[in-house]
């Protein structure tokens, strides 16, 4: 009697999974973040090189510099990577509670996945774009979960 049962909830597991994907992926982000703002500032240091000589010849001079990422950022990134690994890994936790770690296991990695493709292709832009095949072949990956989940349910 003193144990507490928790009943199975599929919807729950499929949350937990998918939130988690998405914390870890954040969390890989967040250590990435100043890396990019750095490549960024470079990036504005060369144009800004490439215009000041342009205005030098011209008389106008902007002497604004772009600066690097400090270590205080760096060290919120890394406090803010902690923090969503470990919301990550709690959800891990969670998940596995309420389902089958067959359905939880995959639907996190392709959740990790597509969200990587999404926060890296598209929002930090320093990967290049998934082609169409890959794209689906991660959506296979996913139905594919959900069939041997359902035949291993069902036998």
């Amino acid at each position: 009697m003193g144990l507490f049962v928790i009943p199975e909830s599929l919807p729950f597991t499929i949350v937990f999974a998918i939130s988690s994907g998405i914390f870890l992926t954040l969390a890989t982000g967040a250590t990435h973040f100043p890396s990019h703002i750095d490549r960024m500032v470079d990036k504005e240091l060369e144009a800004k090189e490439t215009l000041h000589a342009e205005q030098a010849s011209a008389g106008n001079e902007d002497d604004k510099q772009p600066t690097k990422v400090s270590k205080k950022m760096w060290r919120v990134a890394y406090g803010v990577n902690l923090a969503l690994n470990a919301t990550g890994g709690t959800l891990n936790l969670v998940g596995t509670w309420f389902g089958p770690v067959s359905l939880f296991a995959p639907i996190k990695q392709v959740s990790q996945i597509i969200s990587g493709m999404i926060l890296f292709s598209y929002i930090l832009r320093t990967e290049p774009k998934p082609d169409k095949d890959v794209r689906i072949v991660f959506l296979v990956f996913l139905i594919l979960a959900f069939l041997s989940f359902i035949s291993n349910e069902f036998t």
